[in-house]
């Protein structure tokens, strides 16, 4: 199997297994299109340190994958869903990045995987801790945002619960 070469856009090569590359569905398609020995992908979007944490997603699910024949379905599944828990454990700035990467990237898993770790982090929490822990601006104006929480009532079950905690 070919390598490829991811560079980022502070220009670090990363040297990488053209199966783990393909977890990518962009580089998948560029490499589809593409018959060199060994391709140079640049990657304008994807920050170097990025890119190493988008690559350890798609090394180790590949690896994972590779198991088949050694393990079961389901204690590979219960290790592959541990690793992802500790892995998604990263700052909001850095889950930010890779979010954005994955969706750059268009690798699913990873942007599942994401998404889900953003969901975790804004779980339970009122609209004012959410605006603070991801540096949003409230943008509404009183009679907007009351409207908007009467339309949206289902949301704010778990908000009120918390309140009574």
């Amino acid at each position: 199997m070919r390598s490829i070469i991811l560079r980022s856009c502070d220009g670090a090569d990363h040297v990488v297994a053209q199966e783990a590359a393909c977890l990518s569905k962009t580089v998948q398609s560029l490499l589809e299109e593409l018959e060199e020995s060994t391709l140079v992908v640049p990657l304008p979007n994807v920050c170097d340190c990025t890119l190493r944490k988008v690559l350890q997603y798609c090394t180790q699910h590949t690896a994972l994958q590779r198991r088949v024949t050694d393990i079961s379905d389901e204690l590979r599944t219960r290790e592959m869903e541990a690793w992802d828990k500790r892995y998604i454990m990263v700052s909001t700035d850095e889950l930010y990045h890779l979010v954005m990467a994955a969706h750059y990237l268009n690798v699913p898993g990873l942007l599942e995987l994401c998404c889900e770790g953003i969901a975790n982090l804004i779980r339970g929490k009122s609209p004012e801790h959410v605006r603070q822990c991801f540096g949003l601006v409230k943008n509404f104006e009183a009679p907007e945002e009351e409207n908007i929480r009467r339309t949206n009532l289902w949301a704010l079950v778990d908000e009120k619960e918390q309140a009574k905690k």
